[in-house]
């Protein structure tokens, strides 16, 4: 069994690919939140999660454009 640090980086870790590899990634996030819903991770946790990942990947982006 995974320690529990591992699990909860899951959803944010897959996020943030779809993030990076999708150009647009909603019906995608929706995908993911509902099948790692289906693995028992809690919705309002996958919320949180992707709402991280929106704010780091903007903030990245506003960096790099900054830079352009």
């Amino acid at each position: 069994c995974h320690p529990q640090h591992t699990k909860r980086a899951i959803p944010f870790s897959l996020a943030l690919r779809l993030c990076r590899i999708c150009s647009s990634d909603e019906p995608f996030l929706a995908e993911l939140k509902s099948y790692l819903n289906k693995r028992e991770y809690n919705i309002s946790f996958l919320y949180q999660e992707v709402a991280c990942v929106h704010k780091f990947w903007n903030s990245k982006k506003s960096v790099s454009n900054a830079f352009n």
